[in-house]
């Protein structure tokens, strides 16, 4: 897998922020996952854009069992 781009990230966040104006209730990225257990910071942080819209965003932890 590779990074987004810079502008594969904007446009991530401009379809958080259409779903939001479109009336979903938020985001939830579940980690432990494939391929989402690859995302890294910056691809993650897309999804404060539900948080500009008072909305939720809930993650799910990589691995619950570490601790």
């Amino acid at each position: 897998m590779t990074a987004a781009t810079p502008a594969q990230l904007a446009q991530m966040r401009a379809l958080v922020r259409q779903a939001m104006e479109e009336g979903a209730l938020g985001v939830t990225t579940a980690l432990i996952y494939s391929p989402n257990d690859y995302a890294k910071t910056p691809e993650l942080m897309a999804c404060d854009e539900s948080a500009r819209s008072v909305r939720l965003q809930r993650t799910q932890c990589r691995s619950e069992g570490i601790g």
